[in-house]
């Protein structure tokens, strides 16, 4: 996985306070985290992760 200490993170636009806590970032070297855990970094497949989040496979 690439250095991901200057990594510029976007937090996806559905993260807020009223989520119950669930917010999660992307760095454009396809990583993805948890915004309240940032020292947690995982390697994804940016393509397959998105399509996934708009299939709803995320979804409670």
């Amino acid at each position: 996985m690439h250095d991901l200490t200057r990594a510029r993170w976007r937090k996806s636009s559905y993260s807020s306070g009223d989520n119950n806590g669930q917010c999660v970032e992307l760095a454009p070297h396809g990583a993805a985290r948890d915004s309240k855990n940032p020292t947690a970094a995982i390697k994804v497949d940016l393509p397959r992760f998105i399509a996934a989040v708009k299939a709803g496979a995320f979804s409670s």
